[in-house]
C-alpha cells in the first residue's frame, strides 16, 4: 500500500498499517476521501511517521532524538496498545544509564 504522510511516501502492507487503529480505521472506508494521486494521504509529519512505520514493523523503537515527538505520534495513529512498551523499553534504557552511573571502574 502506498501512503503519503506530509508529502513523503512509503510503502507498506495492509497487515502492517492496520496495527495503527486510525490507518485501519481509513483503509475500512469503501471510498475513502484521503485518497491523493493513488496514495492514502495522511496531513501529518512524514519524516515522524518513519518511526512510527518501523516500529509498527519491527515493534523495536529505533533511537530517535526526539523521543516526545514519536510518542504524540505514536498516540495521533492510535498506537496506544504499544505505549506500554516503549515505556518499558525507555524504563530499562533509564536504569541501564542510572546502573552506569552508580558503577566505579578501577585502575
Amino acid at each position: 500500500m502506498k501512503l503519503n504522510v506530509g508529502g513523503q511516501i512509503y510503502y507498506s502492507t495492509r497487515s502492517t498499517l492496520s496495527k495503527s487503529l486510525y490507518i485501519k480505521s481509513l483503509l475500512s472506508n469503501d471510498r475513502p476521501n484521503h485518497i491523493i494521486d493513488g496514495a492514502i494521504f495522511i496531513d501529518r509529519d512524514g519524516h515522524l511517521f518513519e518511526f512510527v512505520l518501523s516500529f509498527m514493523r519491527t515493534n523495536i523503537m529505533s533511537h530517535a532524538t526526539d523521543y516526545l515527538r514519536i510518542i504524540a505520534g505514536m498516540k495521533f495513529y492510535q498506537l496506544e496498545q504499544f505505549m506500554v512498551q516503549i515505556k518499558d523499553n525507555a524504563d530499562v534504557d533509564e536504569n541501564k544509564t542510572k546502573l552506569r552511573n552508580k558503577i566505579k571502574f578501577f585502575d
